[in-house]
């Protein structure tokens, strides 16, 4: 079995949680204020709403793509230092243009690291907690410290704009992302691979790499998936503008989010440790279910003292998917697969963010607002619930897989 797995001694654990940490102060910092920022370049809002949708296309097609490739050599590495690299210098151009017409080539380079950096990273921590019984709470740890990150950096990058100019705080998202580079080059990744054996398919297509069968068997999570990045990408978009026709301030709604980020922190380690005891198949299922009553919440209880309630609840539930869902997505493959699993992943994430963006806005234009986040939130549960009954339990898959030979025995 070889030594138990410490944490705070593990040398990769910790550099690529330190990784994550760095990637998401800069979010937190750019995020809420990137289409502030375009807006003031000269951008319409159906020109950001494009330049958007660029970076998520641009980010698909590659996804899985990336995740094969490191299949193939054996490395996460590679992937996790391209996508931190990159986003440094999208960051450093967005703060340094004077357009907004260069801002469709800057977030296709920005689509393009985002998935290097999301499917290397999940890849290789999942390498890093292969086989550890706790891994669930280390996962949730793990995510944990990038809610934190992005709660902090979200409650003070406005004040950063408003002091030193609207550019401030994607130079600082820069700085960030060159750490988080630094970060990751100290990344040993050696001990943590080399009990596999890399493995040459003769081809690089789906059916060889992974086979249709295994396909089927992850496609009610791949479902789970592209629902929640849907809900997320159109009803929660549009949470902010909803809480504004209600009366509240910027401020206020600023406030809000950031009590539901930072309730994250702790509520991804608790998501972690329910996924290890009940199996993370059931906690995925609880967070979207979980969510979608968050959802319905927001529209029959939009106001105080309600909304801080809520927005704890918010917390569990939103970590209860993420947290579990990066675990159910690791665990799906052996090592030799499990980067294309993590571009199945995220590339039904963008399937499912893009087709929110582009749909949310005309259900709200139609049903207004407050009902769509409602039916958004009743589509979760029932997507929940189904997925609770159907989902395989990862383990009982991988062990299935396991017994199989390898390509290069066959």
């Amino acid at each position: 079995m070889g030594a138990p797995f410490v944490w705070w001694r593990n040398r990769s654990y910790l550099l690529l949680t330190g990784v994550k940490f760095m990637s998401f102060l800069a979010a937190g910092l750019t995020n809420p204020l990137f289409s502030i920022r375009a807006q003031g370049l000269g951008a319409t809002l159906v020109q950001i709403g494009l330049i958007g949708m660029v970076a998520q296309i641009a980010g698909t097609a590659v996804q899985y793509l990336l995740g094969q490739q490191s299949d193939r050599l054996m490395r996460r590495k590679p992937l996790v230092l391209i996508g931190m690299g990159a986003n440094a210098l999208n960051w450093l151009l967005v703060a340094a243009i004077r357009s907004y017409e260069p801002l469709y080539w800057i977030r296709i380079l920005n689509g393009v690291a985002l998935a290097a950096n999301g499917v290397g990273s999940l890849a290789l921590i999942g390498d890093i907690l292969e086989g550890q019984p706790n891994r669930g709470r280390l996962m949730g740890l793990h995510r944990g410290s990038g809610s934190f990150a992005f709660g902090v950096a979200a409650l003070f990058g406005g004040r950063l704009a408003d002091t030193y100019g609207i550019a401030a705080p994607f130079y600082l998202a820069g700085a960030f992302s060159l750490i988080g580079t630094l970060l990751a080059l100290l990344i040993r990744e050696t001990p943590a691979l080399h009990g596999a054996t890399p493995v040459r398919v003769a081809a690089p297509t789906l059916p060889t790499d992974v086979t249709w069968a295994e396909v089927r068997r992850i496609l009610p999570f791949l479902a789970v998936v592209l629902i929640w990045s849907f809900a997320m990408s159109s009803a929660f978009a549009f949470w902010p503008v909803y809480m504004r026709e209600q009366g509240f301030s910027n401020t206020v709604v600023t406030q809000l989010w950031g009590i539901a980020a930072l309730g994250e922190t702790a509520m991804m380690i608790v998501a972690g440790y329910l996924s290890d005891q009940l199996g993370s198949r059931r906690v995925v299922a609880a967070g979207l279910a979980g969510m979608g009553l968050v959802f319905v919440a927001y529209t029959l209880l939009p106001r105080m003292p309600w909304l801080i309630p809520i927005q704890l609840v918010r917390s569990l539930t939103f970590s209860s998917y993420e947290a579990a869902a990066m675990l159910y997505a690791t665990e799906m493959g052996l090592r030799r697969q499990r980067g294309r699993m993590a571009g199945l992943q995220a590339t039904a994430s963008s399937v499912g963010g893009i087709s929110g963006s582009a749909a949310g806005g005309a259900i709200a234009q139609a049903l207004g607002l407050g009902l769509m986040i409602r039916a958004t939130g009743l589509l979760m549960v029932a997507v929940g619930f189904v997925a609770g009954l159907i989902m395989p339990a990862p383990q009982a898959a991988a062990q299935a897989e396991e017994a199989k030979p390898t390509p290069a025995a066959r």
